[in-house]
């Protein structure tokens, strides 16, 4: 068995324990993920089943659409609203005009800092660790995409008394994109500080939110025997064009063999003349295929 499931990671939890509550749905095949959310966070986290493990890296680098809410004013440590208070200042005179110049001005290629309290690595260990022992690290930049930033709305809120300005908005950005960094620096530039007090990942490439399932949902449809019903067919998954190869170019595909195929470099998705799918494969600058990922079951 193999596939990939849109999962509604719920609020509250962490993308680990979420995985391990499938792990007992499929006990005997290998699970994995595609990007964790945070505690505080919730919304599509892609799940890949078996062999569909393989198509991680893929799935991974997809763009990403987040909803986020920040509150201006309000600095911790770890950028979200679930850490240590280091500051909190008023923000509600600041105007909204500024508050929007300062949040489209982070639209393109850029380096980000990610927070301390982050599952990035450095050395072998995350650095949520660092942060946890207090051991001294250096914090390299990422280089990053803000490629929209739409539905900007700003309200009137308060923390401990102190009145600040509550932000949302919607974001679409590439790999390796902190929101919690993104509302840190529009914080800092805006000379208040800020911090993320709510997220929700709507979509990663073709998976939205509203057509995830729930464990809930995925514990039903096994139970009913249709759990293949939630899985999602790999041409919808990955945004990639198609091969279609001939029995004796799909021995040569299947048996690592590099051939001759007339077609433009790039990654495809490779098919076999029934229209099923064998794997994903690399044809190079001299028009070689060369096979990269092997999803066919009988191989």
């Amino acid at each position: 068995m193999y596939g990939i499931i849109n999962l509604f990671k719920e609020k509250g939890i962490t993308s680990f324990k979420q995985i391990n509550m499938l792990k007992k749905i499929f006990p005997d095949v290998k699970i994995g993920h595609t990007g964790t959310l945070d505690p505080i966070a919730d919304g599509v986290l892609i799940v890949c089943i078996g062999k569909a493990t393989r198509l991680a890296d893929y799935i991974q680098a997809q763009k990403k659409i987040y909803k986020a809410e920040m509150i201006l004013g309000l600095s911790t440590d770890s950028y979200d609203i679930t850490g240590k208070v280091l500051n909190c200042v008023a923000s509600d005179n600041v105007a909204n005009h500024e508050i929007e110049i300062a949040i489209n001005s982070f639209i393109g290629k850029q380096s980000q800092r990610p927070p301390i309290f982050s599952a990035k690595k450095v050395n072998g260990m995350k650095l949520y660790e660092y942060a946890i022992k207090e051991k001294p690290v250096e914090i390299r930049e990422s280089y990053i995409e803000i490629i929209h930033i739409n539905s900007i709305q700003i309200d009137n809120t308060s923390y401990n008394g102190i009145p600040m300005k509550r932000l949302s908005f919607e974001v679409e950005c590439s790999k390796g994109t902190y929101i919690r960094s993104l509302c840190h620096d529009i914080g800092e530039q805006l000379q208040k500080g800020g911090t993320m007090s709510a997220l929700t990942r709507m979509q990663v490439g073709n998976f939205k939110v509203a057509d995830s399932y729930t464990i809930n949902e995925i514990i039903k449809s096994k139970s009913e025997g249709i759990i293949e019903n939630i899985f999602i067919p790999i041409e919808n998954a990955i945004n990639l064009p198609f091969i279609r190869l001939n029995s004796q170019d799909k021995r040569k595909y299947i048996n690592g063999v590099k051939f001759e195929i007339r077609i433009v470099a790039g990654d495809y998705i490779i098919e076999d003349m029934d229209d099923k799918i064998i794997g994903i494969g690399s044809v190079d600058e001299n028009c070689l295929l060369k096979g990269k990922v092997m999803l066919n079951e009988d191989y």
